[in-house]
């Protein structure tokens, strides 16, 4: 165990010791040798004298050098040869002292001395141009060498001119300085002088032409108003002094506190945050707490129509700083009785040409009009478990017993610091620690493992820095993890006060606050983790936050290849399909998002409207004259995306790119969830277009770096814990799941199904789309690649479609029939290639909607 005055001492080893007293040894040499070169007394040794080595011993006479008979000595050799400017030998011993001292570099040690050697031979050539005893006393034999061998190569004059260009090259170089934004500078400082002056006279002119043209305005009207007294006393009257001093007076008011109202800015007073020992966000009587002091940094603030309520302020996830364009078009719920902006539907007037190009959509919509009003009562909260309430009195103590414990840690691997914060939350509790002057962050960091052990935790995480605060964040698990039901997020005022257009309730942060995002936001996420991490709770959290909404307001698409997860939402009004199970089936309904995609995006262009938010908005105003219906929300769920990438990966992976890249702005969104997190599943083609994403327990932080592209998720506790990375954010945000159970999901789905579903005649079905198929040959899986490479290329042969599709001459065959039959190739014609009866690609698209259709 270590002495109690051992902890603060630095260990020297023999080299450090010897290290130092060299730097020092440097340093004093360096201050001799200068204050002997610059107190040079040419008289020690006058004439031809020269001092010898007995003088050190013997001098022969008193020395003026304050260096004494060695100074003497020394200055004397080395004014002879570089004359006062030896001071730079001084410069340079000062220079090798302090780079012992400090272990600078050898780099950086090379690099100054040849400054100091460079500036030095290109200022003793410059002063030894001239010649002369003076110049010969300043730069010593050394500057006349230089001088004259400039002299031999470039004459007297150029010899001046070569020398100040070196000197001012070298001068940029020790300053960094670049030279062509400094002329340039300098150029446009020149003009604007230049511009000033030359029209300092015309400003001048124009204000004494201002100014007589206001007295006589003024005398004029003065002059209209007392018509009696302009004859007599003409622009002199006694009180026109007096009149102007009164109209003058006001001006001066009303431009003071333009003057004043500047000043204070400097003034204002800035929020210091001094925390209390514990900060604690009351987890369990959320609703009723009102003493909310802090408002976290990394968050903004609420929309200000809401509420100002400090509490209020740290209720969303940081998703919300991006703010939507529009954020009043969009129509969550039909009782909003919020007004829809006018902008885009008074800026987007309707295209004529449109109505007559769809003469056929109108007549298929007006049953769609004659369908009455659509009841719908979203599943009360009487539904789900009440939050159980836990006694969390007495854990201030071990709160303060606990942070104690961290900081004695801490102190034993040299780490000082003060904890400014405790956060207790429902899992974890985080301690901000403020790391002394010169502890770095990375050994705090390197330090989880030893802290763990030492408090005895399942696993530490530490967040350093804690984004947009001086304090590292260490997370350690409570001994008593409190449950956080989906019931305590719905009935809180942030859920049911939000404005978002898809709230999801994703359980509470690290603070036991609420954690609510937007999904028109994110725009897509992507969820990963370890199985029984809790992604399918998650995603069940997420589909029962989404189901306040109406059908007519949100369709769902749920594939379910394990077949066991999604399964109880079926018979729920707002599918647009039935649960998918079937990896071919998925395919079928990737592909409908895909088309429906298409198809919103032509509304969208005849309407002149640039989101599904401002083309609801015009379809309020100018619906009901043109047959137009609102759009819904269309989100599709995919609760096992690894299965799908072995089996069907090459007619999934397209489609999916494709509403991730496009589908946001018609309000179609991808929440997709796998138990694999690697790199071929989440391939860089699916991973780029999900910037929203949440990764649960990882084994390894190589998941954890595929999921986050960074490590973290591989510390996290289970059971709900996540990492939630939101759009444009670096680092991501810890929040504990909310629970829904199974029971719980059963008695909202009875609910749901007593309310019939509002689009009938738009609900997919499968069995008839791959008996279509089938009805067409049963074409090859590689039809329409096959397709798309004869077209590319324009050649349609056999053995083309073997070497670029890598199959057997057999099946390329049969592939080359099929083309046949389509009309996309002709008929054979002996040795030579097919002729391709198609031109571009999207001829092709057309003839596969076509076929399709």
């Amino acid at each position: 165990m270590p002495k109690k005055g051992s902890k603060n001492k630095v260990n020297f080893t023999a080299t450090d010791i010897r290290r130092i007293i060299a730097g020092f040894l440097l340093i004093i040499l360096a201050a001799w040798t200068g204050v002997s070169v610059i107190s040079h007394v040419p008289d020690d040794y006058p004439g031809d004298s020269r001092p010898r080595f007995t003088d050190l011993f013997s001098p022969p006479r008193p020395f003026g050098n304050l260096g004494g008979a060695s100074g003497a000595v020394i200055s004397e050799y080395l004014n002879s040869e570089f004359g006062y400017l030896a001071i730079s030998i001084s410069l340079i011993l000062l220079i090798l002292g302090f780079a012992r001292l400090i272990s600078a570099g050898h780099r950086k040690v090379v690099v100054a001395v040849g400054e100091v050697i460079t500036g030095h031979a290109i200022i003793a050539s410059l002063l030894a141009l001239p010649g002369g005893s003076l110049s010969m006393s300043i730069t010593g034999k050394y500057g006349a060498v230089l001088a004259s061998g400039l002299k031999s190569l470039f004459g007297n004059i150029g010899a001046y001119f070569v020398n100040i260009f070196i000197f001012l090259l070298f001068i940029a170089a020790a300053t960094r300085l670049d030279i062509m934004n400094s002329l340039s500078a300098a150029r446009q400082g020149i003009s604007r002088s230049i511009i000033w002056l030359s029209g300092r006279k015309k400003r001048r002119e124009a204000r004494e032409t201002t100014s007589r043209e206001d007295v006589l305005a003024d005398y004029e009207q003065r002059s209209r108003q007392k018509p009696a007294f302009t004859g007599i006393t003409g622009s002199i009257i006694p009180g026109d002094s007096a009149e102007t001093r009164e109209e003058l007076e006001p001006v001066e008011e009303a431009e003071q506190p333009i003057t004043t109202t500047s000043k204070p800015k400097g003034g204002a007073s800035r929020m210091e945050f001094i925390p209390p020992p514990i900060r604690r966000e009351d987890i369990i009587k959320s609703q009723n707490r009102s003493g909310a002091t802090e408002t976290p940094p990394t968050l903004t603030p609420p929309p200000p129509a809401e509420t100002i309520d400090p509490k209020k302020l740290v209720r969303d996830l940081p998703a919300e700083e991006i703010e939507p364009e529009k954020p009043l078009t969009i129509d969550r719920e039909p009782p909003l009785p919020e007004p829809i902006p006018p902008d885009s539907a008074q800026t987007i007037v309707p295209k004529k040409p449109a109505t007559p190009e769809k003469p056929t959509e109108q007549e298929i919509e007006p049953p769609k009009k004659t369908r009455g009003p659509y009841h719908y009562e979203p599943p009360p909260s009487s539904l789900l478990i009440e939050p159980e309430v836990e006694d969390v009195q007495t854990t201030d103590a071990a709160l303060q017993q606990q942070a104690r414990k961290l900081l004695e840690t801490l102190k034993s691997f040299n780490v000082e610091g003060e904890i400014k914060v405790i956060c207790p939350g429902p899992v974890i509790t985080r301690y901000e620690l403020e790391p002394a002057v010169g502890v770095k962050v990375s050994r705090i960091s390197n330090l989880a493992d030893d802290i763990a052990l030492a408090l005895k935790a399942k696993d530490i995480r530490i967040v350093a820095p804690i984004p947009g605060k001086g304090a590292v964040g260490i997370e350690v698990p409570n001994e008593i993890i409190q449950t956080v039901r989906l019931k305590s997020i719905l009935d809180s005022e942030e859920f049911k006060n939000s404005k978002y257009a898809l709230p999801l309730a994703l359980g509470k942060r690290v603070d036991g606050t609420p954690a609510i995002a937007d999904l028109t936001r994110m725009p897509h996420l992507l969820i990963a983790g370890a199985t029984g991490s809790g992604k399918s709770v998650c995603i069940n959290s997420i589909i029962t936050s989404l189901l306040n909404l109406s059908p007519e307001d949100l369709r769902l698409i749920m594939i379910d290849p394990k077949r066991l997860e999604l399964s109880v939402y079926e018979g729920i009004p707002h599918l647009t399909a039935p649960i998918v199970v079937e990896p071919k089936d998925a395919a079928l309904a990737l592909n409908w998002a895909v088309e429906e995609m298409d198809d919103r995006y032509k509304r969208l262009s005849d309407a002149g409207v640039r989101s599904i938010a401002d083309y609801n908005a015009y379809v309020k105003t100018k619906g009901p004259d043109e047959g137009l219906e609102k759009l819904p929300y269309v989100i599709v769920l995919i609760d096992e995306l690894a299965d799908l990438m072995v089996l069907v990966s090459s007619e999934i992976e397209e489609p999916i790119a494709r509403l991730a890249q496009m589908a946001r702005a018609v309000g179609i969104h991808l929440v997709i969830a796998t138990q694999r997190p690697s790199v071929d599943v989440i391939t860089g083609l699916i991973k780029a277009n999900f910037p929203s994403r949440i990764a649960f327990k990882v084994r390894s932080k190589v998941d954890s770096r595929t999921i986050l592209d960074m490590g973290g998720a591989e510390r996290l506790l289970g059971l709900g814990d996540m990492l939630y990375l939101p759009s444009g954010y670096a680092e991501p945000i810890r929040i504990h799941g909310s629970l829904i159970t199974t029971e719980e999901t059963e008695r909202i789905v009875r609910h749901l199904r007593n309310f019939p579903n509002p689009f009938p005649e738009d609900m997919l079905d499968f069995e008839e789309a791959e008996a279509i198929l089938a009805a067409e040959g049963e074409r090859d899986e590689l039809f329409w690649e096959a397709a798309k490479i004869v077209v590319m290329y324009q050649q349609g042969s056999t053995s083309f479609l073997q070497r670029k599709l890598r199959v057997g001459y057999t099946r390329a065959g049969c592939i080359i029939d099929q083309l046949e039959q389509a009309g996309i190739v002709g008929p054979f014609q002996g040795s030579k290639a097919r002729e391709v009866l198609i031109d571009n690609l999207e001829t092709l698209d057309e003839l596969k909607k076509q076929l399709e259709s």
